[in-house]
């Protein structure tokens, strides 16, 4: 990984007692459907501290190991969809975007993987069998899609905890940014005017600063 040198968060914060948005702030304040509401709380873990400390001890960073030297090395580095972050985008939009795309068409891939190997092992318990081999690579299927699957959660909740601490440090998305979820510029366009609501005041434009375009190869 390389570091990246952002501005520092404005120096107003503390005297204007700023809550710079959460994630989760963002997500609530998202201008979206209930279906999508539904797809927001099931990729976003309610605690991605708590998500990455079971991961971690299921042996999720094994797994990273293993898949970014061998099939996740035919990928560019710092540039692709399912592998890496795209580093044409700052860190939280990259971030925010491989945790609502490249994460989730590696979780359905996985899913879908799993389900020959399923049916394979029914077939051979209802039918009897008294062979091994069948349902033993019927087991390693199930066994490697779904070890898979528990990574890309992993990653989403990492990619989430990025996303949440460069918020924390001041910075937003870009205002053309979108995402399916809606949390992205409007998101926060939301949360502000409910702020200066609540507060009954305006808040300066420069409160919150906007990142340069490039990101680390967090994944």
């Amino acid at each position: 990984m390389t570091d990246i040198d952002f501005p520092p968060p404005h120096p107003d914060e503390h005297s204007l007692s700023i809550k710079y948005p959460s994630v989760y702030d963002l997500q609530d304040h998202a201008n979206v459907s209930l279906l999508k509401r539904g797809v927001a709380r099931y990729l976003i873990p309610r605690n991605y501290e708590k998500s990455i400390k079971r991961h971690q001890a299921l042996g999720s960073p094994v797994v990273r190991t293993l898949v970014m030297n061998t099939v996740g090395r035919l990928s560019r580095t710092g540039q692709g969809f399912n592998y890496r972050l795209d580093y044409r985008k700052s860190r939280i939009e990259a971030s925010m975007n491989f945790a609502l795309k490249g994460s989730v068409f590696n979780e359905v891939v996985h899913t879908v993987g799993a389900i020959p190997s399923a049916l394979v092992l029914g077939d051979t318990l209802l039918a009897g069998s008294r062979g091994v081999a069948a349902p033993a690579i019927a087991l390693a299927g199930i066994a490697t899609n779904l070890s898979l699957v528990a990574l890309q959660r992993y990653n989403r909740a990492r990619m989430i905890k990025t996303v949440d601490t460069e918020l924390q440090n001041g910075y937003i998305f870009r205002d053309d940014y979108r995402n399916y979820l809606g949390i992205d510029s409007r998101a926060v366009d939301g949360y502000i005017v409910d702020l200066i609501t609540q507060k009954n005041n305006t808040l300066p434009e420069t409160v919150f600063e906007h990142p340069t375009t490039e990101s680390n190869d967090l994944t």
